[in-house]
């Protein structure tokens, strides 16, 4: 079945998954929705982010042109210090490791060190050089805190507020799901 929360219809699975919780602070249900025949402000708000987004890009190209490509080097670099400061965000707000791996944290450290050495030590640009280490070393200090928590778990104790994820995914019909050699979980 489905029932109506925050003007949005969801299935009765979903309202129980850990991002639906009442009582996380950090949840879905704590930004400031519409309700009823309205448009939740988020959708506005993602409209606002694009266009800004299409506006910076511009303004990258505007400065820089598009001969030498630098703009795009410089944006690309920016932007990718912005997500290494993210993801360490997202470990503090959600308290914990819940929903991140440390496979994506080694895979996103390795996708800037590479670019890095080549636009910044083989092309000799300053610039990237000095941003691809900051985000390495965001990259690093993020590595750290999920090895951390892994060899600490009870220090992320999981409460009704806070279960683990798993806990969600058994609950939900199997249909549409596969298990994977290692034991991960994939939408079919």
């Amino acid at each position: 079945g489905t029932d109506q929360r925050n003007g949005i219809t969801t299935a009765s699975a979903a309202t129980q998954l850990p991002h639906l919780h009442e009582k996380d602070p950090i949840s879905v249900d704590s930004l400031t929705w519409s309700s009823g025949d309205h448009t939740p402000i988020a959708v506005y708000w993602g409209i606002v982010i694009i266009i800004t987004s299409f506006l910076i890009q511009w303004l990258f190209i505007a400065e820089f042109g598009t001969v030498d490509r630098k703009g795009a080097q410089y944006s690309a670099f920016l932007q990718n210090l912005l997500m290494s400061g993210l993801f360490i965000a997202m470990f503090v707000a959600r308290r914990g490791p819940r929903g991140q791996t440390l496979l994506i944290a080694i895979a996103k450290w390795i996708g800037t060190l590479a670019p890095t050495v080549l636009f910044g030590f083989i092309h000799d640009s300053l610039f990237i050089i000095g941003i691809g280490l900051l985000c390495s070393l965001f990259d690093l200090a993020y590595i750290g805190l999920l090895i951390w928590a892994r060899r600490n778990p009870s220090a992320f104790p999981t409460t009704t507020d806070h279960p683990p994820v798993t806990q969600y995914l058994r609950k939900l019909p199997r249909q549409g799901f596969r298990t994977g050699l290692s034991g991960e979980l994939a939408w079919a």
